[in-house]
C-alpha cells in the first residue's frame, strides 16, 4: 500500500509525535518519586512541546501546494 502524503500531512504527524512524546514524559514524570528524575522528565517534557510549537510555526508558512490534497 502506498501513501502519498504532503508537507501539511507530514507537519501534523510531527505536531502530533510531539504532543504524544510530552504526554509520555509527563506521565512518566508521574510515576517518579526521585524528584530529580521527575525534574529531568518533565524537562524533557517542555521540550516536547517546544518542537511542537515550531512544527506549527513551520506548518502555518506552507503554501498553497504544499496544502494542497495529494489524493
Amino acid at each position: 500500500m502506498m501513501y502519498d502524503f504532503n508537507a501539511d500531512d507530514i507537519f501534523e504527524m510531527a505536531e502530533q509525535m510531539e504532543r504524544n512524546g510530552a504526554t509520555f514524559y509527563k506521565t512518566a514524570a508521574a510515576a517518579i518519586d526521585d524528584e530529580q528524575s521527575r525534574q529531568f522528565l518533565l524537562e524533557l517534557a517542555e521540550m516536547e512541546i517546544d518542537h511542537e510549537k515550531t512544527f506549527a510555526k513551520m506548518r502555518s508558512s506552507l503554501s498553497a501546494a504544499e496544502t494542497a490534497s495529494t489524493v
